[in-house]
């Protein structure tokens, strides 16, 4: 549990540890207790205990080990648990000695994720602080803001060469509502987080955290600048108050808006990756299974995007993060339930076809998530126009393109036409000016310049890959 934990802190909040830590200590106490009953003697039940709960935890190992099913490995791994049950409770002398070697063995394999997570806690403390931009307060208008993150949602030219799919229709319904298109636009950065926290913060991360480490996977700076961003702390300034939305994504959290919309499924993700390692199935325990729980995730979001479109007493910046089209792919084109053979995970490019499925998965799991996806969005921007002020701004962007041909390991093996173009429509009454060649980095920047005045210079256009194991290794791929 603690290895688990360890392994997805940028996850996890540590608040979210206890309740499947509290159930796993428990339940490996009462084995050791029936079976010292049992045995008559503490160090023998001591040591039955021990090997019946690693055996507990390695059954998906091996599953996935040996490409079974969990009902073809369950009988054998049974009778072989059994047996070596069996073995270990078998009457011996020197139980004592093991004991000792085991118990040290336990303090290392204890000692080491506790450090691992501590080192990572307490380098975290130490992330500098993003400065909002330079700029004099204005005393023009002050439109209400929002910035809608389609996670994962491909340039229209990208989508029909990469999968034959034509959002011709959903463009046009963007453009009749009034919203100008980027139709050369392309993403930054290939990775959510990255993407989110320069685009928030209007600079690369190259200069926003200049002190990151190219072989680092600790990704809580990046979260962090996501939530405390450059353009919350200035529209802050001007009396706006910050609102999350989120749909999921335990990566992606609002802590420090005024408000923040949205369940963390950190907790419920740790607990299913954990049982996903026993022979107990997630799907198999009483209450919501962790696809259902998306579903309600994702209409919600865009429910409470309708809204927060409503005038109030105080200007509104909302930033909405809506983990669709992405993986997992839990909506048919008609909205119909679908769910992915697979145990519940958020793997995208080849990490989907070693987790999720084959390639053909993904193109009919993707086009049909984006096509109903495309409904509910015109749908939530009929409601949100209905009701909103006339002024108010919405950007709708992808935060990277879709990733069918993404290696998360290997340049050599992505196509980057693929996973840098990106959907970018922004409606405003300055949107007639957006650069066709836009670049997230660069939205708010044009934003404050045409709404507030501000002197920001448009930064020049950028894109970086880097792998899922060391995202701030960055490398330039803009000839490309």
């Amino acid at each position: 549990m603690l290895a688990l934990y360890a392994a997805n802190l940028a996850l996890v909040p540590p608040s979210q540890l206890a309740f499947p830590l509290a159930v796993s200590c428990a339940g490996t106490v009462v084995v050791w207790i029936v079976a010292a009953f049992f045995l008559r003697n503490i160090d023998r039940g001591a040591l039955v205990a021990s090997v019946a709960v690693t055996a507990f935890f390695l059954f998906g190992h091996v599953r996935d080990a040996f490409n079974l099913t969990s009902e073809s490995l369950f009988w054998p791994w049974l009778l072989g648990l059994l047996g070596v049950v069996a073995l270990a409770g078998w009457k011996r002398k020197e139980y004592s000695q093991l004991t000792r070697a085991s118990n040290a063995v336990g303090i290392l394999l204890v000692a080491f994720p506790l450090l691992t997570s501590l080192y990572s806690t307490l380098t975290m403390s130490s992330n500098p602080v993003v400065q909002g931009p330079n700029a004099k307060p204005t005393t023009v208008s002050r439109p209400d803001i929002f910035y809608i993150i389609l996670d994962g949602y491909g340039r229209s030219d990208a989508l029909q060469r990469t999968f034959g799919y034509s959002n011709a229709g959903f463009i046009e319904g963007l453009e009749k509502r009034g919203f100008s298109i980027a139709d050369s636009a392309t993403t930054n950065y290939v990775q959510t987080e990255l993407s989110l926290s320069s685009s928030l913060n209007l600079k690369y991360l190259q200069t926003l955290l200049p002190n990151l480490n190219p072989a680092s996977a600790e990704r809580r700076p990046i979260d962090q600048a996501i939530d405390k961003n450059a353009a919350a702390k200035r529209l802050k300034a001007l009396g706006y108050s910050y609102i999350g939305v989120t749909s999921g994504f335990p990566f992606v959290r609002f802590d420090s808006a005024a408000l923040s919309l949205g369940e963390n499924e950190g907790s419920k993700l740790l607990w299913t990756s954990l049982l996903s390692l026993t022979p107990i199935s997630p799907e198999s325990l009483p209450g919501e299974s962790a696809f259902v729980v998306r579903r309600r995730h994702i209409h919600t979001a865009l429910q409470n995007l309708a809204e927060l479109a409503r005038p109030s007493g105080a200007p509104k910046f909302v930033v909405a993060h809506i983990l669709a089209p992405h993986p997992p792919f839990v909506f048919g084109p008609n909205g119909e339930e679908r769910r992915p053979r697979a145990t519940f995970t958020y793997a995208d490019g080849n990490h989907f076809r070693t987790q999720s499925g084959t390639a053909e998965d993904y193109k009919i799991g993707y086009t049909g998530q984006i096509t109903y996806l495309n409904k509910l969005v015109l749908k939530t921007l009929d409601d949100m126009l209905a009701v909103a002020k006339k002024d108010t701004i919405i950007v709708l962007q992808g935060d990277h393109g879709s990733k069918l041909n993404l290696n998360q390991d290997d340049l050599k093996m992505t196509d980057l036409n693929e996973v840098l173009p990106i959907l970018m429509a922004i409606r405003a009454p300055f949107a007639n000016r957006l650069p066709k060649a836009m670049s997230p980095v660069n939205v708010f920047r044009f934003i404050f310049a045409n709404a507030f005045g501000d002197d920001l210079a448009t930064l020049p256009r950028h894109s970086y890959y880097s792998t899922w194991e060391h995202p701030f290794d960055f490398q330039e791929v803009t000839p490309r």
